[in-house]
């Protein structure tokens, strides 16, 4: 992005197209030979590589808020990348900040983009749809106690889990009305009263969600599009209050969508089970922990993010990869504690870790090499 000395945004080219691109004041940089380079000798003579850029940065929308910096305050140091450079501009400022509610446990990005929509369980049993470019909250009542969401932006669906009344709600993400309910009641799900809150996963290209309810000790997978309960499997021993041991994240569940194996994660019983839905839900793999594996991990209540893309599971920092169906342990990452979020198009990973002040360090990972990009203290 080229700015003017006072800061004021004037012209924007992407870096995978572009060939040459200067600035004639003294703060800009130019571009030769795919060579980042100051423009002037009031830079210091770092140089950077074209390659450390992200993806062609976007167009900000209308009514974006958006922060300036003044470019002859932040000059490259001979050890500062361009990611530690943006993350100074970036954070160095908060332009606004907006209240969503007493009680957030989930949040999912909108499809279209510019939106999120925010789970609120013990907030109002809600779901917010916050829409970041303008700074608005729409409001979508749900049954109670929703614990978890899963999106399917072919079918334009939004499906909440209702842990308080084993239902999903079914909801149109171009209206945001609840459009359906799926009533899980009339094929043996009780209504859960315990903390022991339950899970959800959804195989996109299969069209199934997968649900945990540890109460009940039950694994269920429901059709989206016949809106119906396909299976219902006794899969662990139900827990109870007197039981003790963790009540968030005790069943946890996600979904490769190539093979459509599910994985279940018992945290009480420290294994991960790969079950396989085309054979009733059956066991095809079982791995077991030890009991310190994750004692320590800020994030156990929700260690499982699956890579469908590259076929592998992160469960925690430790990396397994995908092949037949099956899960082998490739290695176990230093610098996150958890692989939080996936992107597919360009291949970055999020990781986050927990400092012992209560700050999030929040990373930016290559997809590949796990090579950190960027990083930033919250």
């Amino acid at each position: 992005e080229k700015y003017s000395r006072a800061g004021t945004f004037r012209e924007q080219v992407s870096f995978s197209q572009m060939k040459s691109f200067s600035n004639s004041s003294s703060t800009g940089f130019t571009v030769k030979a795919g060579v980042l380079s100051a423009a002037s000798q009031k830079r210091a003579t770092s140089s950077l590589r074209v390659a450390d850029f992200a993806s062609p940065l976007t167009t900000p929308s209308a009514g974006m808020t958006r922060y300036h910096p003044n470019p002859s305050e932040h000059a490259l140091n001979e050890t500062d990348s361009f990611w530690e450079l943006m993350d100074r501009l970036r954070y160095e400022s908060v332009a606004d900040s907006i209240d969503v509610g007493s009680s957030i446990e989930g949040v999912l990005a909108h499809p279209d983009g510019n939106k999120v929509y925010l789970l609120s369980r013990l907030g109002g049993s809600q779901i917010h749809l916050l829409d970041i470019s303008v700074g608005t909250i729409e409001t979508i009542d749900v049954d109670q106690w929703p614990t978890s969401m899963a999106l399917d932006e072919d079918r334009r669906e939004l499906y909440v889990l209702s842990h308080y009344e084993a239902k999903i709600d079914v909801i149109d993400i171009d209206t945001n009305k609840v459009v359906d309910r799926i009533d899980l009641v009339d094929a043996g799900v009780a209504r859960c009263r315990t903390h022991f809150l339950s899970d959800m996963a959804y195989d996109s290209n299969l069209g199934r969600l997968y649900c945990t309810f540890p109460e009940l000790g039950l694994l269920v997978e429901v059709a989206v599009e016949e809106r119906n309960v396909m299976e219902v499997v006794e899969a662990f021993d139900p827990a109870s209050d007197a039981d003790g041991g963790p009540q968030v994240g005790r069943a946890q569940l996600a979904v490769d969508r190539q093979s459509s194996r599910v994985f279940l994660f018992l945290r009480h019983e420290s294994s991960l089970e790969v079950r396989d839905p085309f054979q009733e839900m059956d066991v095809v793999q079982t791995i077991s922990f030890s009991s310190s594996t994750f004692s320590d991990n800020d994030y156990a209540s929700r260690l499982l993010t699956a890579d469908s893309h590259r076929r592998r599971l992160f469960v925690g920092p430790r990396v397994y990869s995908i092949s037949a169906g099956k899960l082998s342990y490739e290695e176990t990452l230093s610098s996150v504690e958890k692989v939080a979020v996936v992107d597919d198009g360009r291949g970055y990973l999020l990781g986050v870790y927990a400092n012992r002040d209560k700050s999030v360090m929040v990373r930016l990972l290559d997809g590949s090499s796990y090579e950190k990009l960027a990083s930033s203290t919250i």
